[in-house]
């Protein structure tokens, strides 16, 4: 498991980040922005706010996880994640609601513990090197 750490921390992994953060930016954007089809029967909206930011708070720790804390990192991810349900409210068919704001706070809370224990391994994997 420690060799996954070596592999984030070489140069051609690193490069290979900024697309994918780019890309999870543009998805999360555009699931969280764009008119929700009617036709298509989608999951409990709780559960795409908990997976859509649990999965983005990863994308970012992976891409800054190493040059920046776990705290540093959800002082950027909350205030992100209010603003976007924040500009929900300017769309024709999504609105703002505390609820999607609460299930937010757990995806990235998910996150931020899946983080915490990634850290904690990766720590005690270089003090056994």
């Amino acid at each position: 498991m420690h060799s996954i750490f070596k592999l984030m921390a070489h140069p051609w992994f690193r490069l290979i980040n900024y697309p994918q953060f780019a890309l999870a930016l543009f998805i999360y954007l555009y699931m969280a922005l764009s008119n929700a089809p009617s036709e298509v029967e989608m999951p409990p909206a709780t559960l795409l706010h908990i997976t859509g930011n649990f999965l983005f708070a990863l994308s970012a720790w992976c891409i800054f996880g190493a040059r920046i804390t776990l705290k540093q990192l959800l002082i950027w991810l909350v205030p992100f994640s209010i603003l976007i349900e924040v500009g929900q409210s300017f769309t024709d068919t999504r609105i703002s609601d505390m609820h999607d704001i609460a299930a937010n706070f757990a995806g990235i809370a998910l996150a931020s513990g899946v983080c915490f224990l990634l850290n904690k391994l990766r720590e005690s994997g270089t003090k056994n090197e």
